[in-house]
């Protein structure tokens, strides 16, 4: 029973929940900072409890000092000379780590991870840098599903960071691209730092961990574990589809084996997001026949919705229209119109499914360019996104509007309003999405004219006019069709239409099916127009009547008022003193109006006084630093002459030395040398002299080789003894 006890308790103590009831003490103040440079929504607030549970001071995003840690970042400006570490404290809080630095508003990306990262490297030279990866499909997927109630006009975070972050093209793939480059860059400086290390939160939980703890002091593996995970659902059947080698390399697929093609990283939209493509069916009828256009701003938004595609082609051949598919983004000078609201669609509101998003005005360009291709009569427009049911009973044919002459691109219509989103202000996106005042219209009114009849027809229509007569059998995803395949919504509008059957369709496409819905468009629009003729005759009735009546009741107090001299004063004083009130109301409103401008005008004179103090500080904190390297730039030029004249002249007392040891050294040589030599001549005369006074003298013989001296000669007639 203890053992089972024992190992329950060691279960336990391993367990995620023990990791978070666990946390050590808390930290001495005055250690070294940490800061995680990574990416929102890619394990700050992970970060945040593992620094928090390892006993350090933690702040994730919010500062004490202050808004938020990256805007005083900004603002302010890190400092190069020295190290800042004090500043940053009293900038953004007495914290020892500091998980998210970011803000990402409606209004606003300021990101100092990312714009100012070398910077702050410099600047905190004894600070522990983590960069938080993860992989980017998964990234992409987060921020679109963070929504944060009654904030931020329920934007989400990929809506704010598409909008005001610097990315291009402002849709998904523009967003991992710039997410890519800057862990690519980052990557490269933390690893160059004193302290820093690279982690993949989505990793095994005790390698992060593990690493996490061997490179920042005091930290503890334990404490490590993800937060705000969601339960990932299997993927639905439409977004995987077998592709083929082929198809998947003209798709940009990177991997050429057959097999399930599902989309993430593994595609690749540079192509596509540098030169959009407009695609034509190889099965669509030849030249002349109206074509079907579908639009799609990156290969990601196309692959998610492939089954709709295919039943968008199945749809054209079943009428005959030419199918057509957009496939990229805008060109720069038009994307920045493309904001937020325009990028929503209804699966925000909960009404369908957490998946990717198009960018809605690339609509426009794509028509435009396929109705300027020879053999386009004409254009009908269908969204990614929808789809027809099979059978298609009671359905009209779309092509009547264009072989009578109508319309010339017909859109299906959206009337929803964004009514969460803020009204127009000066210089903002309009409250729902109209083309009259965006960049797009007037680019087609100055570079195509021939196109302004989309304006004339629909002055500000919310793409736009004709779903009820273009398809109405076609559904949009985020409904739910019948069993009987037709929308509820839409089952009047059907079924007061002719309905041919399929056989009728297919043998004569451009027969009694056109009769049939011009006859129902012109009884339509006749009725329509009839009754509102009705309206306005009764309007105009109406305004007559209480115009004349208005005009009795003015005559008659007029005429009242000329004969009574009591009314007459009293109208007088009643008008006096309405005006009076009138005036003491303008009077008030003038003076609110007028110290509300002088607040405001208060309030900017401080900003600016305030950005023209830091600009001054700045500038004299250059200036001083620039004094200051020139100064000690002079005080470097001056040693290093000092030294170069001791040297020279250390090098010519050398030299000046070496010159005269050499003289004397010569000298000394020579005098040797002659004292050699005389010793030399003295002792070989020496020797001779010794050697010639033991030969003796000259004239003897030699005995045994030597010559004998010679006797002296006697004298003739000596006698011998």
């Amino acid at each position: 029973m203890s053992r089972s006890v024992v190992v329950v308790v060691a279960w336990w103590l391993a367990s995620p929940a023990a990791a978070k009831r666990w946390r050590a003490p808390e930290r001495e103040p005055g250690l070294p900072l940490a800061l995680v440079v990574g990416l929102p929504k890619m394990g700050t607030t992970s970060l945040r409890n593992y620094f928090h549970c390892s006993g350090y001071r933690a702040s994730h995003m919010a500062c004490s000092n202050g808004p938020h840690c990256g805007a005083l970042g900004v603002r302010r400006g890190p400092d190069a000379l020295g190290d800042q570490t004090r500043l940053f404290r009293k900038l953004c809080g007495d914290f020892d780590a500091f998980t998210q630095l970011d803000s990402v508003t409606t209004t606003g990306c300021v990101a100092p991870q990312v714009s100012h990262l070398a910077a702050l490297v410099k600047a905190l030279p004894s600070a522990c840098f983590v960069l938080n990866t993860r992989p980017l499909d998964a990234w992409l997927a987060s921020v679109r599903a963070h929504v944060t109630a009654h904030r931020y006009a329920n934007w989400s975070m990929y809506d704010r960071m598409v909008a005001n972050c610097p990315v291009h093209p402002r849709n998904g793939a523009g967003l991992a691209a710039w997410a890519a480059r800057h862990v690519e860059r980052a990557t490269a400086l933390v690893e160059r730092a004193r302290c820093g290390v690279v982690v993949d939160i989505e990793g095994d939980v005790r390698a992060v961990g593990a690493r996490l703890a061997a490179k920042l002091n005091g930290t503890h593996a334990r404490c490590w574990g993800q937060a705000n995970a969601r339960p990932r659902p299997p993927a639905p059947a439409r977004r995987r589809l077998a592709a083929a080698a082929a198809g998947g390399r003209r798709a940009g697929a990177r991997s050429r084996r057959r097999g399930p093609f599902e989309y993430g990283a593994a595609v690749d939209d540079a192509r596509f997001a540098a030169r959009p493509r407009l695609c034509r069916y190889r099965g669509a009828p030849a030249s002349g026949a109206v074509a079907l256009l579908s639009v799609a701003s990156d290969l990601g938004y196309l692959f998610f919705h492939w089954p709709y595609v295919v039943n968008a082609a199945a749809y054209a051949a079943r009428f005959g229209l030419a199918f057509h598919l957009w496939v990229g983004e805008l060109p720069a000078a038009l994307a920045a119109s493309a904001g937020p609201i325009c990028l929503r669609s209804r699966w925000r509101e909960g009404a369908g499914f957490g998946g990717p998003n198009s960018n809605h005005y690339n609509k426009v360009l794509a028509a435009a360019a396929l109705l300027d291709r020879p053999g386009v009569p004409g254009v009908l427009f269908r969204d990614v996104d929808m789809f027809a049911p099979a059978g298609g009973g009671g359905a009209r044919d779309p092509r009547d509007l264009h072989e009578h002459g109508r319309v010339d691109a017909a859109f299906p219509c959206t009337s929803k309003i964004d009514r969460a989103a803020p009204r127009r202000k000066r210089g903002g996106p309009p409250r729902g999405f109209r083309l009259k005042s965006t960049k797009i219209a007037l680019w087609y009114h100055t570079e195509r004219p021939s196109l302004n009849y989309v304006f004339r027809r629909c002055a500000a229509f919310r793409f736009a006019c004709g779903r009820q007569f273009v398809m109405p059998e076609v559904v949009h995803e985020g409904h739910t069709p019948r069993a009987d395949g037709a929308n509820a919504t839409m089952a009047a509008q059907i079924s007061a239409s002719a309905s041919p059957d399929a056989a009728q369709i297919a043998a004569s496409p451009g027969g009694a099916v056109e009769d049939a819905a011009l006859a129902d468009y012109e009884s339509e629009m006749r009725a329509s127009r009839e009754e509102l003729l009705k309206k306005i005759a009764r309007s105009s009735e109406d305004i007559a009547g209480r115009c004349r009546d208005a005009m009795e009741q003015s005559k008659e107090n007029v005429s009242a008022s000329l004969f009574d001299d009591e009314e007459r004063a009293r109208v007088v004083e009643a008008y006096a003193a309405k005006l009076k009130a009138s005036r003491e109301e303008m009077v008030a409103k003038v003076e609110a109006q007028q110290a509300e401008e002088r607040r405001r005008l208060v309030e900017d004179l401080k900003a600016d006084v305030s950005g023209v103090v830091d600009d001054v500080v700045a500038g004299l904190r250059d200036d001083l630093a620039g004094a200051y390297a020139a100064r000690e730039a002079a005080a470097r030029e001056a040693r290093e002459a000092s030294a170069k004249a001791a040297l020279d002249a250390h090098a010519a007392e050398v030299q000046d030395f070496n010159r005269r040891q050499l003289a004397e050294l010569r000298d000394a040589m020579a005098r040797h040398r002659d004292d050699a030599l005389a010793r030399y001549e003295r002792d070989m005369a020496a020797f001779r002299d010794d050697q010639l006074a033991e030969l003796g003298p000259p004239g003897r013989g030699l005995r045994h080789g030597r010559r004998r001296p010679r006797r002296p000669r006697r004298a003739r007639g000596a006698r011998r003894l």
